[in-house]
């Protein structure tokens, strides 16, 4: 499903137009994004948690190659 697929859906089950629905969901995306991007957490009971972890530097094998490779450390 894509967000215009998901936006008109949310629309028909509400009555709120797309372009309300598609505010919203821009909101909550938005808010999602700014939270995680701070070091926090959003936890949707009944749906999932989201966090951004922080991943170590190590090494790692190019899967065509077979040539050992450093991995650098970052987010995710």
């Amino acid at each position: 499903m894509t967000k215009k697929e998901l936006i008109r859906r949310v629309a028909k089950e509400t009555g709120y137009t797309k372009a309300q629905c598609a505010v919203i969901l821009d909101t909550i995306l938005q808010t999602t994004a700014d939270e995680l991007a701070s070091g926090g957490e959003l936890l949707l009971t009944g749906f999932g948690s989201f966090r951004v972890k922080e991943h170590s530097p190590r090494k790692g094998v190019h899967p065509r190659t077979g040539e050992e490779m450093d991995i650098p450390g970052g987010r995710s």
